[in-house]
Parts: C-alpha cells; sequence; structure tokens
C-alpha cells in the first residue's frame, strides 16, 4: 500500500498521456527491435484468456457480498509492464491512471464491479485472491489449482522479461546504433 504522503507516478492527466505517448511512439519506431517483446505479450495474453474466466467466476461468487472490497481501499496503479502490455496487444488504455481520486475507491469502480475489461487492469487486479476466494478456489480440482498457479508465475516471468526486453531494446546503445544507420536526417546522427 502506498502511504498517505505518496504522490503516485502518472497520476496527472498530462503525465498519464506522456506515458503512454512514449512506448506508443518507442513501439512504432523499434518495431522490429520490439518483437521478441510483442511475442512475449501476446503470450502472456494467451496465458490471462485462461486465467480470467476462473477469476470472473470467484469474483462473482465473492464481490458483490464482500463487506470491505479492495477495489474500494486498494492503492493500485498501472505501472511500466502494464503500459507496455496494453500496448503490446492492442488492448484498451484507460484514460486516466487507476486508484482513487483521492481518498475515495478506484476510479474505476463502479457499481457492478470494475469498469475496465480485464486485459486493461493493473496486473494486481488481474491476479489478486482475496481469502474468501482462495477458499473457494480449494473447492476446484488440484490439477485445475495447479494450472492456474503455474499461468500466474509464467505471466509474472514474462511481465519482467518483457520490461526487460523493452529496455533493452530501446537502450541508448541500440538507439545510437539505429540512429546512425538511419538514411532520415531527422535520426542521423549529429557529429557537430
Amino acid at each position: 500500500m502506498l502511504s498517505e504522503t505518496h504522490v503516485p507516478f502518472w497520476n496527472e492527466t498530462r503525465t498519464w498521456r506522456e506515458a503512454n505517448l512514449s512506448p506508443s511512439r518507442l513501439l512504432r519506431m523499434w518495431r522490429s527491435e520490439l518483437d521478441p517483446a510483442r511475442k512475449k505479450a501476446r503470450r502472456m495474453e494467451a496465458l490471462l484468456d485462461f486465467v480470467i474466466p476462473l477469476m470472473e467466476d470467484l469474483c462473482e461468487a465473492t464481490c458483490s457480498a464482500c463487506s470491505d472490497p479492495c477495489c474500494a481501499r486498494a492503492r493500485v496503479r498501472f505501472d511500466l509492464a502494464d503500459l507496455l502490455f496494453m500496448h503490446l496487444t492492442d488492448q484498451a488504455v484507460p484514460l486516466a491512471q487507476s486508484g482513487p481520486e483521492g481518498h475515495g475507491p478506484c476510479r474505476y469502480l463502479g457499481p457492478e464491479g470494475c469498469l475496465l475489461p480485464r486485459l486493461s487492469r493493473p496486473w494486481i487486479c488481474r491476479w489478486y485472491i482475496c481469502p474468501q476466494q482462495k477458499t473457494l478456489l480449494r473447492h476446484y480440482p488440484a490439477s485445475g489449482q495447479r494450472r492456474f498457479e503455474l499461468a500466474l508465475s509464467r505471466i509474472r516471468r514474462l511481465r519482467r522479461d518483457l520490461e526487460h526486453d523493452f529496455i533493452l531494446a530501446v537502450s541508448p546503445s541500440n538507439a545510437a546504433e539505429k540512429e546512425s544507420a538511419s538514411p532520415n536526417p531527422q535520426f542521423a546522427r549529429r557529429t557537430s
């Protein structure tokens, strides 16, 4: 949880827009270099397609009756891996950073639950299982539980690798090589 004095990143409209324009521009500029990251994002999407129905079932069974919903108290924010995933898989990018406005619940919490599609939510909102949901999950077949846990573990690793691949592809050393090889004078390396 964030402390009350912590100012969340990308919380203002301007910084949120900049945070989304940068990856969008870099993904176009470094298209081929980012193919490994794009493949990881698509693999994450496939694993999430397996995880989401179970999460929806658990939420349907517990969230509406919950006296202390996590969406009302959590201070969850999108991070770099979330933005990269949404951009690389062409998901809808929310209009603002997640979390509360002031001291209220998450801005995306509606009367029937989250207003965002699961693939456009912060990572923690896609995998967090509350104690009541854990109890329900124990009633699922052991093989299904294991596949669910394995999918989440693979997604965590892919998120880490996704960030790494992105940073490596757009790093200054790679950028200098691309600029010096570019026939476009706008990107040509200046030697003077």
